[in-house]
């Protein structure tokens, strides 16, 4: 803050104007050259606002650093690429197919809190028949976020923690990822968005298929590190599917869950010719300190 530097009046000694105008002088040029910016907004945190106590508002969340962007094709409304059925996802990727990502190179300290915000639009196209009976209404899409946390070359991604990568197996050629799962390092959604692949109405009389398309995709994450640095040099975007929800129990048979479920089994969903478009894809990384 600024300080202003003179004498206090003595007491018992005879005032002149000049004595008087000096002081007054001294306030003004401290005033005037330094109570600034720096003074109003950067040093204004007093030890109330500082508080780490998160019951009540003075929680002390600073942001650290935030990375903002465009990934997958260019961020208008008219350009798409699309994607057809994979497992374990597709990293999104620009009109030239090369992929995408955003550069972060920041480090995520200990106490850290990372919050990612993805959106954007897709499009949706199916096999399916108006007159199939087959229990096909809640296949879906999953978007979900990788991170590199190895090096700046963004050549070693891995699912973010509480992410799965879809390996989960449940039975052969069934794969799955918890989303009953609150925390847990390697399994979950943690991360993902869903949207619906299509619509598939039977009122008794006419089915009707209805493509999802011109959906919106809205995603988040938070996480906060418990851990020793890290330090994020980028994120990425990827994109799977089709999935379907079900009530399975696990590899072992013995625990029933919900799960996000992969499988290639035609009675559940015709993955032959699916595809996803997406586009007009925004994402957005803020780094918080909470002390």
């Amino acid at each position: 803050m600024s300080i202003i530097t003179n004498s206090s009046f003595i007491g018992g000694e005879t005032l002149s104007t000049t004595d008087i105008n000096n002081k007054f002088q001294d306030v003004t040029d401290a005033t005037t050259t330094s109570l600034n910016e720096s003074n109003f907004r950067d040093q204004s945190i007093d030890l109330a606002q500082m508080d780490s106590n998160a019951s009540h508002g003075r929680s002390g969340i600073q942001l650290v650093t935030m990375a903002h962007g465009s990934v997958g094709t260019s961020d208008d409304l008219t350009t798409s690429r699309s994607y057809s059925t994979s497992r374990t996802g597709q990293n999104l990727l620009d009109a030239g197919g090369t992929a995408t990502n955003l550069v972060v190179n920041a480090v995520l300290s200990t106490d850290d809190i990372l919050r990612v915000y993805y959106s954007g639009r897709i499009t949706t196209t199916t096999a399916i028949t108006a007159n199939a009976s087959d229990p096909y209404s809640n296949a879906c899409w999953a978007f979900w976020l990788q991170w590199d946390i190895t090096d700046a070359t963004l050549t070693n991604w891995t699912e973010v923690p509480n992410q799965g990568d879809w390996n989960n197996q449940i039975t052969a050629s069934r794969y799955a990822e918890p989303t009953d799962v609150v925390l847990s390092t390697t399994n979950g959604i943690a991360s993902t968005a869903i949207v619906p692949h299509f619509l598939h109405i039977d009122d008794g009389g006419s089915a009707t298929i209805q493509s999802a398309a011109y959906n919106n995709v809205n995603g988040s994450y938070f996480y906060k590190n418990a851990g020793g640095n890290v330090t994020i040099y980028g994120l990425r975007i990827i994109v799977g599917g089709v999935y379907r929800g079900v009530w399975e129990q696990n590899a072992t048979g013995t625990t029933r869950r919900n799960y996000l479920e992969y499988t290639n089994d035609g009675a559940y969903v015709d993955t032959d010719s699916d595809t996803i478009a997406v586009y007009n894809m925004q994402i957005a990384s803020l780094i918080m300190r909470t002390t």
